[in-house]
């Protein structure tokens, strides 16, 4: 049975079932770039091969379902899981009573809960409740609060640890993976307004290994798995889009986006933070042959170029949940590495692209998506701003130390701007002063042209009048 599975994954690979229905270059309305980017260079000579972030994103725990989501006792590692998922709601008087400690062993709800002094531990009762830790029903081990943690990390810094007190003055010791924890919850309650978050892709919700399983079994036809597989939204996404995003995006406006890098049915929502491409081969189109199951189109120009292009897109793993936050050994930094054929017309613009037979790693789609700020049950976590982490592009520049060199650089680059913005001003209100004299001087000769000639211009005036009746 193992044999056939594997020629049963051969002949799918073969078949390529990204183009059963989907053979030629061009991208479709689901993965057009142009509503995934919002104005975007199409000329390749102006995308760079190789970007990433100045700024890397942080890892951290996708805070799994099966473990009680953000309710799990991550400190309490060695423990039993009936300590670290499954425990009982402290009681009032047990948790009034917690010294430093045991207070840095609780979860994050509970920390959470002991901060705003609600010792009802209400976010760690509908933490237990959501993910149903307490029901004994088995979980997908996938399921998780990745659709949030993914964001978070390109959204705010990497926190750092923090001691905090509450209205009875109980020191809560927040480690950086609790903080993590609550920016992962904040962003899945403030859920994804479909305003500010922009995707490209379609999830694919196909059961693959049960399709190969039922048709190396005969239990289908290698046409009806075909015929099934882009039903499910699995023709996966055109390389050329995805090649404009990555240059975009990473590469000319230094911004991370969101993938699901699983083409199953499973969603993994990681980060990307950088790519390098590599033009392996170029070859001119001499005719429409050349043009593999080319489709007549007048909307686009038909390519002039095709190039063969490996390239290396770098993303962030998860990774189980520290007190310090940092990546220790930098085990979340991961590289996929995609081959493709990019279509480029006689302009030099990207028109298209198609995946190599030999890959077999693709995306299943991309998404990225504004800060929504704070939930309202979450908004004193503005207060962990600037002391245990910072939003991105709000206060990261303010924080950090410059050295005299680039404080010299700044200063100049400011009174240039400054003189600039004078000149400007100056140029303004010479221009405004000029016009408002040519108005005055124009307006007068017009009225001295008139009263001059107002006899000459009332008699041609009555002559036009006559020749007219």
């Amino acid at each position: 049975m193992k044999y056939f599975f594997f020629i049963a994954l051969i002949i799918l690979t073969k078949s390529s079932f990204s183009q059963v229905k989907k053979n030629f270059y061009k991208w479709e309305k689901i993965d057009n770039p142009e509503d995934f980017l919002i104005g975007y260079e199409t000329k390749f000579k102006h995308l760079p091969l190789k970007g990433r972030l100045k700024r890397l994103p942080w890892s951290g725990y996708y805070w799994a379902t099966y473990n009680g989501g953000i309710a799990y006792r991550w400190q309490s590692i060695n423990r039993s899981k009936k300590d670290r998922v499954t425990y009982d709601i402290l009681s009032r008087e047990k948790a009034s009573k917690l010294t430093t400690i045991q207070i840095a062993l609780l979860s994050p709800s509970e920390k959470w809960d002991l901060y705003l002094s609600d010792y009802n531990f209400t976010l760690t009762k509908a933490e237990k409740d959501r993910t149903g830790v307490m029901s004994g029903k088995k979980i997908p081990k996938w399921f998780g609060l990745c659709h949030a943690w993914a964001p978070a990390t390109l959204q705010y810094t990497n926190p750092k640890p923090i001691d905090l007190k509450n209205h009875f003055g109980q020191t809560i010791t927040f480690g950086s993976s609790d903080i993590k924890a609550l920016l992962t919850y904040n962003l899945h309650l403030q859920g994804q307004d479909p305003k500010d978050t922009l995707f490209m892709g379609g999830r694919c919700n196909a059961n693959l290994p049960f399709l190969l399983k039922a048709f190396a079994g005969g239990l289908i036809s290698k046409e009806t798995m075909n015929n099934l597989i882009p039903d499910m939204k699995c023709q996966d996404m055109n390389p050329g889009a995805i090649h404009l995003a990555l240059t975009n995006l990473i590469g000319l406006r230094q911004k991370g986006f969101i993938m699901d890098k699983t083409r199953t049915g499973e969603v993994w929502n990681q980060p990307v933070w950088s790519y390098e491409s590599v033009i392996e081969k170029e070859k001119v189109v001499k005719s429409i042959k050349d043009l593999i199951s080319f489709k007549k189109s007048h909307d686009i120009l038909l390519p002039e170029k095709i190039l063969t292009v490996r390239t290396k897109v770098g993303w962030i793993n998860e990774h189980a949940p520290n007190y310090s936050g940092r990546d220790l050994g930098g085990e979340s930094l991961k590289f996929v590495t995609y081959r493709y054929y990019l279509y480029i017309n006689k302009y030099g613009h990207i028109v298209g692209g198609r995946w190599h037979s030999k890959n077999k790693e693709r995306p299943d789609f991309f998404w990225r998506t504004k800060n929504p700020g704070y939930n309202d049950y979450m908004k004193y976590l503005a207060h962990f701003e600037g002391r245990s982490f910072e939003k991105v592009g709000h206060m990261d520049a303010k924080a950090r130390k410059r050295s005299r060199k680039e404080l010299k650089k700044l200063f100049k680059k400011a009174t240039k701007k400054f003189i600039l913005a004078k000149r400007f001003i100056k140029n303004s209100k010479e221009i405004n002063g000029n016009r408002k004299k040519f108005k005055k001087s124009y307006s007068n000769n017009l009225k001295s042209y008139l009263l001059k000639n107002m006899k000459s211009l009332k008699k041609k005036l009555n002559k036009m009048r006559g020749d007219y009746l």
